[in-house]
C-alpha cells in the first residue's frame, strides 16, 4: 500500500532527540523550499508505523508550502521501537553542525540502547557471558563514543550530568553556555559539599 504525506506521523518521542539547529537554518531551509519549490532531501518513514525518521523539518516546510515531497520507505529489522530510535540517532549524529554536548547526549542515548541490545544478546546465548554468543561481543560505551565523535570520558561525564536531574545545567549546555568539564565539576563539587553536610 502507498502511504502519502498525511499518512506519516511526526513522533514526539523522536522529535524530542533532535538537537536544535544553528540560528537561521530553519529560516534558510525554508527560503531553499519555497525558492526551488520541491523538497530539498527525502523523507523516510518507518513502513510499519508511519513514523517519519528522517526529515522532519523537509516534511514540515514541504506541507506548509504544498511542495511535492519524496517519500522513501525504511524497513526496520528487527521491527522494533529501539532500532528505530538507533537508526535516527545514528542518522542524527551524521550533521556537521552538532556542539560537543549535542554530539555526547545522542551518543549517551545511543550508549544505553546499544547495552540494552547486548543484554538481549546474553540473554538469547544463555546467559550474562558474552562469550557464549556466536555473535562478536558489544562494547556499548567504545561503540557509542565513537560515532558520536568524542572520548569515552566526555560520553561518560555527560551521562552524569543527565542523570542529575539539573535542568538548568542541562540547558545552559544545550545552547553553549557552559564547558561540559565545568558542569562536571560544579556537580562534582556539589556532591562533595552535600557529602560534608551529611557528616555534620
Amino acid at each position: 500500500m502507498t502511504q502519502t504525506v498525511d499518512d506519516l506521523i511526526l513522533a514526539p518521542e523522536f522529535q524530542a532527540m533532535i538537537p536544535p539547529y544553528p540560528k537561521g537554518d530553519d529560516e534558510r531551509l525554508e527560503a531553499q523550499v519555497l525558492r526551488e519549490r520541491r523538497c530539498p532531501a527525502p523523507v523516510k518513514y518507518w513502513k510499519d508505523t508511519n513514523i517519519v525518521l528522517c526529515g522532519h523539518r523537509e516534511l514540515r516546510y514541504c506541507m506548509k508550502h504544498q511542495v511535492p515531497i519524496d517519500l522513501v520507505v525504511l524497513k526496520v529489522q528487527p521491527p522494533t521501537r529501539e532500532v528505530a530510535k538507533e537508526y535516527f540517532i545514528r542518522k542524527q549524529l551524521e550533521r556537521d553542525d552538532l556542539t560537543m554536548f549535542q554530539a555526547a547526549e545522542l551518543g549517551v542515548h545511543l550508549w544505553g540502547l546499544i547495552s540494552s541490545r547486548a543484554k538481549d544478546r546474553q540473554r538469547k546465548a544463555g546467559g550474562a557471558e558474552p562469550q557464549r554468543s556466536s555473535e562478536p561481543p558489544l562494547h556499548a560505551r567504545k561503540e557509542a563514543a565513537e560515532v558520536a565523535g568524542v572520548s569515552e570520558q566526555t560520553l561518560d561525564r555527560v551521562k552524569r550530568i543527565l542523570g542529575s536531574g539539573d535542568d538548568q545545567v542541562i540547558e545552559l549546555l544545550r545552547h553553549s553556555e557552559i564547558s561540559i568539564n565545568r558542569a562536571y565539576q560544579a556537580l562534582r563539587e556539589g556532591k562533595e559539599e552535600a557529602n560534608e553536610g551529611d557528616g555534620e
